[in-house]
């Protein structure tokens, strides 16, 4: 059988991501999709088997093939055919995909028949981009537009100049193709006067790419864009981090990198304009968090609440994250998780077993509880170091709550975000607002409520005994400041030694042999200011001596004792908080 003979449908299809190909580490492949594209695409490819000895147009060959994989042999292609037969005047001028003809709609000699035939025949291949061969312009990324002469070369050639540059509307300077720090890969258009769609709408900005596959068209072209085997591959995030650290100058560590993976293959979870990228990331009392991304690249925490009987309860929560997070907006203040939007499939509020889901940003990379076992604090002097730059942080936030009459309420290492941790930078984030409560007036106390609210081991023995204020926040804050100094939890006890029971005494004898040893332990530290402000921070009204029955320092005084006072009315001063504390 001669190979004209076999239908397109039948004849064997490449991978072009098989081990030993050109594309086998690609991150994306972009395979067309429409007659007009494929035909692009293979002329394209036929200008690269001209023969030439001029070194220019043999260098533009080749960045040209870079992009390229394109097959063994040529297949037919009907669709190809019937464009060429009717000519581009017969386009839709208001579709992008070329409408379908009928092949009995016109009588063709043998002759014509045999004519077409050879016309159909062309290169079926893809256009991919891959980390480990970078553009020409790295910084910008991957320009993707018509053939452009020396030094002007685009990286992903669609097509070449010609007559039929009308037909396929695609601008020398179409659009560039570069990786998110996400590490998603995206699309933007490079002027307001080319057509680029995603999915068909047509996009003005940035589009990030945070499923597996989409529908992509510059002008009359259409491809599907799908992310290709390497960027599965198990060291791909190792070579994302190694591209946005090399080529685009982003710092990005391992561990933020993997809250959002490539795309899953199956049926992706979506919550209003948000993609879920990595499972149940935390569970707590009220709810699991997962993290998810939208189509700007904007990543956030998803916060899954089941309504039950609680109703009324979560419309307060709602309520309170709301107001908070229009006072962060306000002061410029980011070292607090916000509230930036809320989802509920119940609407009308009928549904007990409603989801209500709360979108929050930042999405911290990891908890502070994770940093203690993981061995981040290092050693000697260096963890000195690092516990200063990491409690001033968090004293800062927890001042910033204070200054504007909020308590925190259940502050612990495990809702202590971590947006940033390396070498030159240290970020965190107050996690878990959702037991926050207004502070009492000056000089007042709210009521003692014994088992409600806060966590045992880091719950201030006046939210259980007599009533608290803000202090009960700085308890909790000196707390985790023992933790990170000594690595292990001070008094950890398994029943709370301040609620009334049978063994109480008991409890509380127990607690206070804890908690000498823990105040001992720290007036043997070299670091005086460190030394002073966390003694400061767990004094208590009903502690053995009467220097710990002083009273308890403030977020701003333990703040001063570090050297890291703040200035309540400079708001300049907060605008860069997003870039943390400098780690010594």
């Amino acid at each position: 059988m001669d190979f004209s003979d076999i239908p397109s449908s039948q004849e064997t299809v490449e991978d072009p991501t098989l081990p030993g190909s050109s594309a086998e580490g690609a991150t994306i492949i972009l395979t067309p999709e429409n007659a007009e594209a494929r035909l692009a695409f293979s002329e394209v490819a036929e200008s690269l088997q001209i023969q030439t000895e001029d070194p220019i147009i043999q260098a533009a060959q080749q960045h040209v093939r870079r992009c390229m994989w394109i097959p063994s042999k040529q297949q037919n292609d009907h669709e190809v055919s019937r464009l060429l037969r009717t000519g581009s005047e017969t386009l839709s001028s208001s579709s992008p995909i070329s409408s379908p003809r009928d092949p009995k709609s016109s009588f063709r000699s043998n002759k014509s028949e045999e004519k077409s035939q050879e016309q159909s025949r062309i290169w079926k291949g893809h256009y991919f981009i891959s980390l480990d061969q970078p553009p020409r312009n790295p910084s910008r990324g991957w320009v993707v537009g018509s053939l452009r002469d020396a030094p002007h070369m685009n990286d992903i050639v669609l097509c070449l100049r010609s007559d039929k540059d009308r037909m396929y509307k695609v601008r020398r300077n179409q659009a560039i193709l570069q990786i998110d720090e996400t590490s998603f890969v995206y699309v933007q258009p490079i002027t307001d006067r080319s057509t680029t769609m995603v999915n068909g709408d047509k996009i003005t900005r940035k589009r990030v790419f945070n499923q597996s596959s989409a529908r992509l068209a510059f002008g009359s072209l259409c491809y599907r864009i799908q992310y290709a085997r390497g960027s599965y591959a198990a060291d791909y995030p190792s070579r994302v981090k190694h591209y946005l650290d090399e080529h685009l100058k982003i710092s990005k560590t391992l561990l933020e990198l993997s809250l959002t993976p490539t795309p899953s293959e199956s049926s992706p979870i979506t919550i209003g304009q948000w993609t879920v990228s990595a499972g149940t990331v935390g569970k707590g009392a009220s709810g699991m968090v997962s993290i998810a991304s939208n189509e700007h690249g904007q990543r956030v925490a998803l916060k899954r609440v089941q309504v039950g009987r609680d109703r009324e309860r979560i419309g307060n929560v709602q309520k309170k994250l709301e107001t908070l997070a229009a006072l962060c907006q306000k002061k410029n203040e980011n070292r607090l998780l916000q509230l930036i939007e809320v989802i509920t499939d119940d609407v009308r509020s009928a549904n007990r077993i409603a989801d209500v889901w709360f979108v929050q940003e930042p999405a911290a990379q990891d908890i502070l509880s994770t940093a203690l076992t993981r061995g981040l604090f290092k050693q000697g002097q260096e963890r000195i170091s690092i516990v200063t730059t990491v409690l001033a942080d968090i004293l800062g936030a927890t001042n910033f709550l204070h200054r504007n009459r909020w308590i925190h309420g259940d502050l612990k290492p495990v809702n202590i975000g971590i947006r940033t941790w390396t070498t030159e930078c240290i970020s965190l984030v107050l996690l878990d607002l959702d037991d926050a409560e207004e502070s009492p007036f000056p000089g007042r106390h709210h009521l003692a409520r014994p088992g409600t609210g806060g966590t045992i081991g880091w719950l201030a023995p006046e939210r259980e005994m007599t009533g608290y204020n803000e202090l009960a926040d700085i308890w909790s804050i000196g707390v985790m400041a023992i933790e990170m100094i000594s690595g292990r939890h001070p008094w950890r006890q398994g029943k709370n030694p301040w609620r009334p029971g049978s063994d109480t005494s008991e409890l509380q004898k127990e607690f206070q042999d804890m908690y000498g040893e823990a105040v001992h332990a720290l007036n043997k530290l070299h670091n005086k200011a460190l030394r002073d402000a966390v003694i400061g921070m767990v004094r208590h009204p009903y502690a053995e001596t009467s220097a710990q029955r002083q009273s308890r320092l403030t977020a701003k005084e333990a703040l001063r004792l570090l050297g890291h006072a703040e200035d309540d009315d400079n708001a300049s001063k907060r605008q860069k908080r997003d870039e943390g504390f400098r780690a010594p």
